[in-house]
Parts: structure tokens; C-alpha cells; sequence
């Protein structure tokens, strides 16, 4: 990932030549594997205007994601299912809670099936993000605790800053943030400073979610 970086102009370059082309659907492609590099290394803003050009360019499609549930499905493939499911779950996310949630416990038992952790903790942060969307957070409470507990034990920090938010954001709607969150305090000149957010979410607030994620490691 770090490698990928220090190509960033190239790859903006390559973007923006494969959005352009007569058949964009490399650029479209491209585009669509760069969201972990963007929101780690602090371009959040341009990856998301790279990919509203790219959904632009062809805004019903989502082929690739049934045809891989198809294929999965068909030849048992627990593991890519599982993941399949993930993105239709993460699809939902914003407009329609209970089907996220209905996908993302299908998406857990085949992650877990296949022994694949990593799709698993993928699972568990998008049912808590889509039970605090739905205001269930009695029930979102117990996934989240699991899911910062599993992130933090597989090291996989943007994950884990996705379920703290997860945790803030309950906390926030509930009572208070930092009893309920359990963060300590972090102290300059006498006074408890707290991780501090953006207005749109750990997308876009790198900086604030990784501080936060590390200070409550160790």
C-alpha cells in the first residue's frame, strides 16, 4: 500500500485516462480497487469524486457483484460469497438498514464457514454501523464490542476505525461518550482532550480515526 502511493500521480493520471476512454471500463475498474489507498493516505475527497465519475459512466451496473455471487453460489465457494454479500450489504448501508443487516448475518455465516477472518470483520462492523443507522444500538452494543475486539487483535486499523466510529456514534445518540466508549483521556496543559471527529464520518477524518485507533491499543 505504501508502495502504491508514492505512485499516486501516476495512478490519477491512469484514472483519468481510463475514465476517459471509449471503453472505461478499465478506469472503472481501477477505480473501484483504490478506496483503501485514498482513505489511508488521506485522499478521501479525490477518490470520491474519481468514483462518482466512474459510477456516472455506467449507473446501473452492478454485473461483476451478482455474477461473482452467481459463480461463488454455484460452486461453493463460502469465502467469496461471504465477501459478495459484504459489498450488497454495504450497497444498502445508507438506505435501507434491516436488508444490510439481513445481508450482513448471511455474510458472516459464510465468512466463518470459510475460516476467513478478515471477511468476517468486515461483517460485524457493517451489522453495527447498519443497527446504529436503524437506532437499534441496545443490539448494535454487543457487535461493536466484538468487532473493535477483533480488529484490534487481526491489526487491521482501518476496520478498526470504522467500528470506534461505530462506537462514538452510539455513544453520542446515547449517553456518555467517553464513560460509554471507555476512551482515557489524553491530557495537554491539565486539560482532557478527547479524538475528534469530521462532519462526514471516518472516511474522511484519516487523521482523527488513526489517532483515535491508536490510542486505544496497548
Amino acid at each position: 500500500m505504501a508502495l502504491l502511493e508514492t505512485e499516486h500521480d501516476n495512478l490519477r493520471a491512469a484514472l483519468d485516462w481510463g475514465l476517459s476512454a471509449l471503453e472505461p471500463q478499465r478506469g472503472r475498474r481501477l477505480a473501484a480497487a483504490l478506496p483503501r489507498l485514498w482513505i489511508l493516505y488521506g485522499h478521501a475527497h479525490e477518490g470520491i469524486e474519481h468514483l462518482k465519475r466512474a459510477i456516472a459512466l455506467a449507473p446501473d451496473d452492478r454485473t461483476d457483484l451478482r455474477q461473482g455471487l452467481d459463480i461463488a453460489t454455484a460452486i461453493g465457494d463460502d469465502r467469496t460469497r461471504g465477501r459478495c454479500l459484504n459489498v450488497e450489504a454495504y450497497i444498502y448501508m445508507y438506505r435501507d438498514d434491516a436488508t444490510a443487516r439481513r445481508l450482513c448475518v448471511e455474510a458472516c455465516r459464510y465468512t466463518e464457514a470459510a475460516g476467513d477472518e478478515w471477511g468476517t470483520d468486515v461483517s460485524l462492523v457493517l451489522e453495527a454501523v447498519a443497527l446504529t443507522n436503524g437506532d437499534r444500538h441496545e443490539e448494535a452494543r454487543p457487535v461493536l464490542d466484538t468487532a473493535v475486539e477483533r480488529c484490534r487483535r487481526h491489526g487491521d486499523r482501518l476496520l478498526l476505525a470504522f467500528a470506534l466510529g461505530g462506537q462514538v456514534y452510539r455513544a453520542l445518540l446515547t449517553g456518555d461518550p467517553p464513560r460509554r466508549v471507555g476512551w482515557p483521556p489524553r491530557r495537554s496543559g491539565g486539560h482532557a482532550r478527547w479524538p475528534t471527529t469530521s462532519a462526514s464520518g471516518p472516511a474522511t477524518s484519516r487523521g482523527s480515526w488513526a489517532s483515535a485507533a491508536t490510542s486505544t491499543q496497548g
